[in-house]
């Protein structure tokens, strides 16, 4: 948050640094006592407001999810009991699936 002397410069002008070229200014990159006392507050609250978002993304996500499966389970149920009917034409009471098997099984399913 603030940046001290050595490792920053007063002021951009010629009188504090002799290899200085450029316009002078009457500032420079030291940083502020007191910025931690803005910087503290300022990270927290940045940091709840994402974290806010990022939950209500989520939950909003779930309740869309929620939504979708109560309007597509009559569907979703008829899907797997043509999957399921497919297989037993291709099961050979071993419950494994032969791979040359695998292109027939698939225009089996409506």
């Amino acid at each position: 948050c603030s940046v001290v002397p050595p490792y920053c410069t007063r002021r951009f002008n010629s009188d504090f640094d002799e290899y200085f070229q450029g316009q002078d200014y009457s500032f420079g990159d030291c940083g502020f006592e007191w910025s931690s006392v803005f910087f503290v507050p300022f990270k927290i609250v940045c940091e709840a407001v994402m974290l806010n978002l990022f939950i209500g993304m989520i939950l909003d996500n779930f309740s869309f999810v929620i939504d979708e499966d109560d309007r597509l389970s009559d569907t979703l149920t008829e899907h797997i009991d043509s999957i399921v009917a497919a297989f037993k034409n291709h099961d050979r009471k071993t419950a494994t699936f032969p791979t040359n098997a695998l292109f027939s099984f698939l225009t089996e399913i409506d």
